[in-house]
């Protein structure tokens, strides 16, 4: 077993994967719960070959993303930023992946670390006309919660 295969069960409280599985099948366990694995395959990247199969995935499809909106869009010189909950916890190796994709492209890499829903609470308060005071407030309070 791998150690991917133990602790996703564990995880959840089972302690299988069938007994996951038939969780999932019968409703007890959500399926919308599965992005709370994303933290976990990518911390076990470097003990599990099958978690760093996923993780260089990951990495190849960012990469592909990148690529084609630089391609469409023609961007050079700008920055290219790694949000969302994933990139939050991502490792050195997870962004060494993404770096080396794109080191031809005349493009920066900046990794945020706030949670996802700042940017769409900024945008909010953007369409409300508020003040900068108030998005520095929401901002802090935010990441204060999460």
């Amino acid at each position: 077993k791998t150690p991917l295969e133990q602790l996703v069960p564990k995880h959840f409280g089972f302690a299988t994967p069938l007994e996951l599985a038939w969780a999932i099948h019968t409703g007890e366990i959500e399926q919308r719960r599965a992005n709370e694995l994303a933290p976990l395959v990518v911390a076990t990247a470097e003990q599990d070959p099958v978690a760093d199969s996923i993780v260089v995935r990951l990495a190849e499809e960012i990469v592909a993303l990148v690529r084609a909106s630089a391609a469409r869009l023609a961007l050079s010189g700008m920055d290219v930023v790694l949000g969302g909950g994933v990139m939050r916890g991502a490792t050195p190796r997870l962004l060494a992946l993404i770096e080396n994709g794109l080191d031809d492209l005349d493009l920066t890499l900046v990794r945020t670390s706030a949670p996802p829903i700042v940017g769409a609470a900024l945008l909010a308060l953007d369409a409300l006309d508020a003040t900068d005071e108030v998005r520095t407030r929401a901002r802090r309070e935010i990441e204060e919660a999460f």
